[in-house]
């Protein structure tokens, strides 16, 4: 006695569409970590109004800061491990001081204890040892705002996370957005960043 089964059209594009899906899903997914692991740390650029600019790698956070001084930086930047620090532009006066040990804490960086003057030879500087990093550079002759570029930057050592530190202010916590994968009955999820960028697009079968 044989026994054939018979599933008719709907089912079979029901099917079919839900294997595309699923297809399309996983690839979604591989190609968004890939894209994770390339942009998680990027290099950014400082400019000023006169057009010189500083760069800065491997920087993984950046935290808004007050501006309490023409030197201090409106910014913070978080790396996950060395910084290389480029000056590009005509005559520039490089200053930057180190401290171990250091607050950004409700928009202000706060130093403690005595700072190191770091040396920079050749408009290029790598910084490597854990700790905090404050300072501008200007360039011409003369120092003022539209000439000068400035930051704060914090170095992450072997064994912390730059997404835990405990001197980071609240406001750069990572969030996170929670995902349906197929469909929402599924009962698979994935959680990304809020800095990619995602979009809903609506299949060809009709979630139940």
């Amino acid at each position: 006695m044989k026994i054939r089964t018979v599933v008719n059209n709907g089912e079979k594009e029901s099917i079919t569409n839900k294997r595309i899906s699923t297809i399309l899903v996983l690839t979604l997914i591989v190609s968004l970590f890939a894209s994770v692991s390339v942009y998680a740390a990027s290099e950014i650029k400082i400019e000023t109004e006169q057009g010189g600019y500083v760069t800065l790698s491997n920087i993984v956070k950046e935290v808004e800061l007050i501006r309490e001084d023409p030197q201090g930086s409106d910014k913070a930047y978080i790396s996950d491990g060395a910084v290389t620090l480029k000056i590009v532009g005509d005559d520039p006066h490089p200053t930057i001081n180190y401290y171990t040990d250091a607050e950004i804490t409700d928009g202000f960086f706060v130093p403690a204890g005595e700072s190191k003057s770091v040396e920079v030879t050749g408009n290029s500087v790598t910084l490597t040892e854990p700790g905090y990093y404050s300072g501008f550079v200007y360039f011409g002759g003369d120092f003022s705002f539209s000439s000068t570029a400035t930051f704060v930057i914090q170095v992450v050592g072997e064994g912390d996370s730059a997404n835990n530190s405990s001197n980071s202010s609240n406001d750069s916590e990572m969030v996170m957005t929670e995902f349906n994968l197929v469909d929402k009955n599924s009962g698979f999820t994935i959680k990304f960043p809020n800095y990619i960028k995602t979009q809903h697009v609506k299949g060809s079968h009709e979630e139940s």
